[in-house]
């Protein structure tokens, strides 16, 4: 037992001890939501920013295509008839 376990032991009796494991264990509850919270909340700006990416990237290829399509019907307007 550690020293800790002890004095609580001594000033609190079994029910003290009860308290602290439970308090003890919200604590350590609470610190894992917390790290499991960062960490999406990380994942979610890293999606993010992929989002951005991919949108300009599907933006530019929207536009290219368009530009393609306006040659190729300038290309077909042109041909002798």
């Amino acid at each position: 037992m550690t020293p800790e376990l002890i004095a609580m032991f001594g000033q609190f009796g079994p029910l003290g001890l009860m308290i602290g494991y439970l308090v003890w264990r919200e604590n350590k509850v609470a610190a894992q939501i917390a790290e499991r919270d960062l960490a999406r909340a990380k994942a979610d700006e890293a999606r993010a920013e992929s989002d951005k990416a991919l949108s300009g990237s599907l933006s530019a290829v929207a536009v290219t295509v368009q530009n393609f399509d306006q040659r190729l019907t300038m290309l077909f307007d042109q041909r002798p008839k």
